[in-house]
């Protein structure tokens, strides 16, 4: 054994990091199986002496689905959930829900928590830093749902919110509609940010150019903040000929406003929503909307995980889902 070899020489041969060659020599069960045999093997070639680690006579199976979403109230999430419980117990899988905000200071904690419960895998609801990212794909099967960073290694199931938007706002236009308000949630998050660049490509294309006067943007998609900005709208005399809502919600929300002020929906004014929850149906008027194909997004998501878990060797493409216009009683 060469008493010169490091941890940092490991990383090189391996093209690992430094952080993923210390969790296999001190946490093997948090590091998948062929990086760990890969780090091994570089470690023998090395003449870095390998540590020998008790294995617990009775090894916990990994049967725990780990799903990591921050506002678990969102209704939106429902259906995503229900995919993933179908898929997990297809496979014999418990599925386990965390809230916990994934960054630099909480990451150790959260890797306790992977370790504790023997997980087999992580889907993620929320944008987290791509460094973390990257790092949690060389620990354990990851997926990104919904909201994801195409840059990252983890691959990624959602929809094209982009052209989801451009099909919607065209449809308004070729209604006649030209003064177009958005209802929007926080530019942050890659949904809404795709769906407003879907607004603004689609008016321009049309030639009716975008008036910024027509944008709302919410720091939250949150029913009573939808309600205070498309007041302040309304009370600025800025009367729209027909609203696009990033959410149901906010349409729920722009669809009760209007009718305060004496307007209606959607006779004097049309609006459109984004999801297709269980609310669109029970509001009056029902709401038009883009149908997001959330349940099968989740199953997807166990299947990506399941497919990792399986092979090692290589990662499932990501995947874009298409969606549907669905027209209902708010729009003419």
């Amino acid at each position: 054994m060469s008493s010169k070899t490091t941890i940092a020489d490991i990383a090189r041969k391996t093209g690992f990091s430094p952080a993923t060659i210390s969790r296999a020599l001190n946490h093997k069960q948090l590091v998948n199986p062929d990086t760990y045999n890969q780090i091994i093997t570089a470690m023998k070639e090395l003449g870095y002496r390998v540590p020998t680690v008790a294995v617990p006579a009775a090894q916990v199976e990994k049967r725990i689905l780990v799903v990591n979403v921050i506002n678990i109230s969102n209704s939106f999430y429902e259906k995503i959930y229900r995919g993933i419980i179908s898929s997990a117990t297809n496979h014999g899988w418990y599925v386990m829900v965390t809230q916990e905000h994934i960054n630099e200071v909480t990451f150790s904690n959260f890797l306790k928590l992977l370790r504790n419960c023997n997980a087999i895998g992580l889907i993620l609801f929320d944008l987290i830093d791509k460094a973390l990212l990257d790092a949690l794909i060389d620990i354990l099967p990851t997926v990104q749902c919904c909201e994801f960073d195409a840059t990252s290694s983890v691959p990624y199931i959602g929809i094209d919110n982009f052209s989801a938007a451009v099909t919607l706002m065209e449809y308004l236009i070729s209604h006649n509609h030209r003064r177009i308000a958005l209802v929007n949630g926080p530019r942050n998050l890659i949904g809404e940010a795709e769906r407003q660049r879907g607004y603004e490509y689609a008016l321009e294309k049309a030639g009716i150019g975008v008036d910024p006067q027509l944008v709302v943007q919410l720091p939250a998609s949150d029913y009573f903040m939808g309600r205070t900005f498309v007041q302040r709208l309304l009370q600025s005399r800025i009367i729209p000929d027909a609203v696009f809502a990033v959410s149901d919600i906010l349409a729920f929300a722009a669809i009760n406003t209007l009718k305060e002020f004496g307007l209606s929906v959607p006779g004097d004014v049309s609006v459109i929503g984004f999801d297709n929850i269980s609310l669109s149906e029970m509001s009056s008027p029902k709401i038009s909307t883009v149908n997001h194909p959330c349940f099968e997004i989740g199953f997807l998501s166990s299947e990506m995980i399941h497919r990792q878990y399986t092979n090692r060797h290589e990662l499932p493409d990501s995947v874009l889902l298409n969606t549907e216009l669905i027209l209902r009683e708010s729009t003419r």
